[in-house]
């Protein structure tokens, strides 16, 4: 049989005759052979795969020839997107060698990238990333390609084109480490994640579905039921791909934009002085640390009013931490949270109206505001200790702007009276009560 070679625009690979190794109609996917390619100084890998998993890799710039179901794929365009050149260690081979076998099925190699068990049947039987970073990208992978499927029904055809594309050319990026001849890390697959991760939210091949073109509903919905499907007891740190998304819609809106979805959305800037920190100088800190801090403080804000999570969604992420002192004596970090009512999130109510009421949730907002008021927001963590001395009501959807301000107590006089003084403590996976 023919092993037939990929079209670089116009470059083509040269023909490698091996029997059996890559039918043009039949494959089978995830054969290997060693062999040379035209632009490359040395044998490489070559896997055989479908016509439609090298398009969604490589982004359209590579596809087999005369419209072939299967082809192989070179190590280096797939693992390295090198179209010439060297060929590195990983990727080189020689006649000598017996290609590599892999335990894995078959499905694992080629993946059309809409099976959400692909993360779990084949990467993570591969790799072991439990308690690095990478457990919470596969976190956020599952969860995100899972929205097209389990709440399919809800969004636009326009947000259904997003979930599809991102959520396929996210897999895509990761394929490549369940190759037999490709020993990564876990930080390498986060690391080729956090690549990929704009650029399959911004422009996914071929282009049919962009964050950019949802509407701000869908985005809601899309945010808060990717939100609540994350364990709250699960580690701050998990956050960080929810956030990544979050800054990623943020870059669609050039200009502010008034929250016409007040009924079941609020935003709010929270000014936290910083009592005692658990750390010397605060520039050591980087943002996720930061946004860490934040969502560990808006949960433990959530359960002191007694939000239940089923009902009411809640998110906070750090914007700055002031260098000087402020008026009350402390330094200061500024958290945005963010409030939901879920309910109203995945139903049509979520639809503005003319005019409506949301008792309840108009009511969890007040106990939130007069909480702050009467300086009850005293929260002890891990990190430290952060007192809630002021809120601004933000008027968009990025709090460029914000009303009613409020303030609470100086820390000080509040903390003078020490008697029936509720902190909001314990560690950051949950929140206690304790009356002192």
């Amino acid at each position: 049989m023919i092993s037939f070679k990929l079209i670089l625009f116009i470059f083509v690979y040269g023909i490698i005759h091996v029997n059996g190794i890559c039918d043009s109609q039949t494959g089978p996917v995830g054969s290997i052979e060693c062999s040379s390619n035209d632009d490359f100084t040395k044998k490489q890998w070559n896997t055989c795969l479908t016509n439609n998993y090298i398009q969604r890799h490589s982004q359209g710039r590579q596809k087999c020839a005369d419209g072939n179901n299967y082809c192989t794929y070179a190590c280096m365009p797939e693992a390295y997107y090198v179209e010439a050149g060297d060929v590195v260690d990983t990727c080189a081979c020689n006649d000598s060698l017996i290609p590599p076998v892999s335990s894995l099925p078959t499905e694992c190699f080629s993946p059309d990238g809409s099976n959400c068990d692909w993360y779990k049947s084949c990467l993570e039987r591969k790799y072991s990333c439990e308690g690095t970073s990478t457990e919470y990208l596969l976190i956020y992978t599952k969860i995100f390609c899972n929205l097209f499927i389990k709440y399919k029904n809800v969004f636009t055809d326009r947000a259904l084109r997003w979930i599809d594309d991102g959520r396929k050319c996210l897999q895509m990026a990761l394929v490549q480490f369940v190759r037999p001849f490709i020993n990564g890390t876990c930080q390498a697959i986060d690391d080729a994640a956090s690549d990929a991760f704009k650029s399959c939210n911004l422009q996914p091949y071929p282009q049919q579905g962009s964050i950019c073109d949802i509407t701000r509903r869908d985005w809601l919905r899309a945010f808060w039921m990717m939100k609540f499907e994350y364990n709250i007891s699960i580690s701050t740190a998990a956050y960080v791909w929810l956030q990544k998304a979050l800054e990623t819609f943020y870059e669609c809106q050039n200009d502010p934009q008034v929250n016409d979805f007040g009924h079941v959305y609020q935003e709010f800037k929270l000014t936290m002085d910083l009592i005692q920190t658990s750390w010397n100088n605060q520039i050591n800190l980087n943002k996720d640390q930061f946004d860490q801090i934040a969502i560990d403080i808006t949960h433990r804000i959530a359960k002191f009013l007694n939000a239940s999570p089923e009902q009411w969604g809640w998110y906070g992420y750090g914007v700055t931490l002031a260098q000087q002192r402020s008026n009350t004596v402390y330094k200061q970090m500024t958290i945005v949270l963010l409030v939901a009512d879920l309910s109203g999130i995945v139903n049509n109510t979520l639809i503005p109206p003319v005019n409506i009421t949301n008792i309840k949730f108009n009511e969890l907002i007040e106990k939130f505001k007069n909480a702050l008021i009467k300086g009850d927001l005293l929260i002890q963590n891990d990190n430290g200790t952060f007192y809630a001395s002021q809120m601004g009501h933000c008027m968009d959807m990025k709090c460029h702007a914000t009303i009613e301000n409020i303030s609470a107590p100086p820390y000080g006089s509040k903390n003078d009276a020490r008697r029936n003084k509720i902190y909001v403590t314990g560690t950051r996976q949950l929140a206690v009560l304790i009356l002192i």
